[in-house]
C-alpha cells in the first residue's frame, strides 16, 4: 500500500446530509400551492375560500349602513370574482379550444381558483383599513374611490396570477396558436376587468350611492 492510498484512506468521509424535516402543511401551501393533481372538488374549495375572504372586505365597506348594508356588501364584493370565474373564464376556454392551445381544462380551473384566492387574500388584508376608513371618513367620494380602487387592484392581482399559471402550457403551443393567444389573452383580461367592474358597480350600492 503506497503513501497516496494511506493518505486517502485517512481522509474522513463526508457525513450524509440528514433529510429535511417536513412540517405540517401551511395554510398558504394548501390554498396557493400547486402540489398534487387538480380536481373539481379542490378548485371548488379554493373558490369558496376566495369568496369568503373577499366577503370580509364587503362587510367592511357596508359598515356605514348597518347590518343590512354589511350583509349586502358581503355578497357584492365576491360577486365580481364569481362573475369572472363563471362567465369570462368559460368563454376564454372556448377560445383556447378553437386556437388548439395545449391547455387542460383542469389547469384552467386551477389557474382561475388560485387567482381568485390571491385576490381574496388581498381584499381580506385591506378589510381592517377599509372598515376604519368607512366609519371615520365623512367624504363619501373618498370611500367610493378607495373601495373601487382596492377591488380593481385585486382584479389585477388575480389576472396576473391567472396569466402566470398558464404561461408554461402556452409557451409550448405552435407559433400560430401563440400568435392568436397574444391577442386573445389581453382581450380576455380586459373583458374580465370590465365585467367585474360592472358587477361591482351594480352589487355594491354602498359605493355607488356616494358616486
Amino acid at each position: 500500500m503506497n503513501a497516496q492510498t494511506i493518505a486517502s484512506s485517512d481522509t474522513p468521509l463526508p457525513l450524509p446530509t440528514p433529510p429535511l424535516a417536513s412540517g405540517p402543511q401551511t395554510w398558504a401551501e394548501r390554498w396557493l400551492g400547486v402540489a398534487g393533481a387538480p380536481s373539481w372538488a379542490r378548485e371548488g374549495q379554493r373558490l369558496l375560500v376566495a369568496v369568503g375572504l373577499s366577503s370580509l372586505f364587503g362587510v367592511a365597506l357596508g359598515l356605514r349602513e348597518g347590518a343590512a348594508g354589511s350583509g349586502l356588501a358581503a355578497l357584492g364584493a365576491p360577486a365580481g370574482i364569481a362573475a369572472v370565474a363563471g362567465v369570462a373564464v368559460p368563454a376564454f376556454a372556448i377560445v383556447l379550444a378553437l386556437a388548439n392551445a395545449p391547455v387542460d381544462v383542469m389547469d384552467l380551473a386551477r389557474a382561475t381558483s388560485r387567482g381568485a384566492v390571491r385576490a381574496g387574500l388581498f381584499l381580506a388584508g385591506l378589510a381592517p383599513g377599509a372598515a376604519l376608513l368607512v366609519v371615520t371618513r365623512e367624504d363619501a367620494i373618498t370611500i367610493t374611490v378607495a373601495g373601487f380602487g382596492a377591488l380593481l387592484l385585486a382584479g389585477a392581482i388575480a389576472a396576473r396570477s391567472f396569466a402566470t399559471d398558464l404561461r408554461p402550457q402556452l409557451a409550448g403551443a405552435p407559433r400560430a396558436t401563440r400568435a392568436v393567444l397574444s391577442v386573445a389573452m389581453p382581450l380576455f383580461i380586459l373583458f374580465a376587468a370590465v365585467l367585474a367592474a360592472r358587477v361591482w358597480w351594480l352589487a355594491l350600492p354602498c359605493l355607488t350611492e356616494a358616486a
